[in-house]
């Protein structure tokens, strides 16, 4: 669930906090949706960033409760600043199904009950959306592998949302043979500064900004994969409106510009000297994580790549470019001030297209980022992936 929901969740819970009683939290998707004994091309989704329920090590709910959107719970989701190797550590917090609804806000149930409704076997792939993304891509594949043994080693659609495209494609590059067809729907391909206001601001649940906080999204290795490299557009400028060059995979640029948890003053105390070397080492080698996965989300001329649609909509104001200490700058940064572009709200509309060479047919939405699944033209555009692998073989 991106940026617009949380918006609606907090205004809901503002507008009706005194009607506890007649809030509810469903449950995540149960996987006695699923029907292996169905017939048809099995479809698989994989949601975007937040969009599955996080538990604990002890099976407590800890993404995300009625009581955490009301402030009576806060969970503390800040993965550990260590890796060993190539591996974060672990917390042991396990994400077994995507999110229906918070309250009465939806989710995803609305798309996993029209997708269950197709008739056609259908998997969610659920994954830790904190996490570095070249786990979320090699579990993805160990699934499609799963699935399609299951059905007689049939290929897989899949629908990917958000950020669940990043690994969608990395998976279909590594193992092409697996996909039938594919439907991206609000995937930012293309770079950008759009999650900077999550790791600068942290972003407000329902009542509670206490939970995805600056120092815990700083903690997520799956965020960076969003940034701008050295090669990208500038998106930064100064409040004379002169480009500012900035590499987002640059540990110490982050440190310099002051971006994220290093907004804060206070972290460059001489008595906090160590934990400012520790924030930096994790860093340094979380972004050398994040552009290593970007560098596998290109087209590769040996991949014959099965058809591909995407999902986008320009009818929503959607971020571009930020201004430092700009006019309406908080703790720094002035998301305000600069005009914005067409897309969903959280991805601009160019940025929603595959790399270069991956062809694709593009279907357009007029709803935000968070609801694009629940365009009515989605079984449609199914259909027509369906007929087109088809006819392609």
């Amino acid at each position: 669930m991106e940026a617009s929901g949380w918006f609606l969740l907090s205004c809901t819970v503002a507008a009706l906090g005194a009607a506890f009683a007649f809030f509810f939290f469903h449950a995540p998707v149960s996987p006695d949706m699923i029907s292996s004994a169905r017939t048809g091309v099995p479809l698989v989704f994989i949601h975007g960033y937040k969009g599955s329920a996080l538990y604990g090590p002890s099976g407590n709910q800890i993404w995300i409760t009625a009581t955490q959107a009301l402030s009576m719970q806060t969970p503390n989701i800040t993965l550990p600043l260590r890796w060993d190797g190539d591996v974060q550590q672990r917390d042991g917090v396990t994400a077994p199904e995507p999110l229906r609804s918070v309250m009465i806000v939806k989710v995803y149930e609305p798309w996993l009950q029209k997708a269950d409704s197709l008739g056609r076997p259908f998997y969610p792939f659920a994954y830790d959306w904190r996490r570095d993304l070249h786990e979320t891509a090699n579990g993805l594949v160990d699934f499609l592998k799963d699935v399609s043994k299951r059905h007689q080693g049939s290929k897989v659609q899949v629908v990917a949302h958000s950020m669940g495209g990043f690994s969608t494609l990395v998976a279909m590059n590594r193992a092409p043979e697996l996909f039938h067809s594919v439907l991206f729907a609000g995937t930012p391909f293309g770079r950008g500064i759009g999650f900077l206001t999550d790791a600068h601001l942290g972003t407000k649940v329902g009542l509670n900004s206490g939970i995805t906080t600056p120092e815990a999204v700083f903690s997520f290795p799956s965020v960076y994969t969003f940034y701008d490299s050295l090669d990208d557009e500038t998106h930064v400028f100064d409040a004379q409106s002169n480009p500012v060059t900035i590499d987002f995979y640059n540990a110490d640029d982050w440190i310099s510009h002051r971006l994220g948890v290093f907004a804060n003053p206070a972290l460059f105390s001489p008595k906090r000297a160590d934990e400012l070397a520790t924030r930096r080492a994790f860093l340094v080698k979380t972004l050398e994580r994040a552009a290593h996965f970007r560098s596998l989300m290109v087209h590769d001329p040996a991949v014959r790549y099965p058809p591909v649609a995407t999902l986008a909509s320009k009818s929503f104001p959607t971020l571009k470019n930020v201004m430092l200490n700009g006019p309406h700058a908080v703790r720094g940064l002035d998301f305000e001030s600069l005009p914005k572009v067409d897309g969903d709200g959280r991805v601009q509309h160019l940025n929603s297209r595959p790399p270069a060479g991956i062809a694709c047919r593009e279907y357009l939405s007029t709803l935000v980022h968070d609801q694009l699944l629940n365009d009515p033209s989605v079984p449609r555009i199914l259909s027509d992936l369906l007929l087109a692998a088809e006819n392609a073989s």
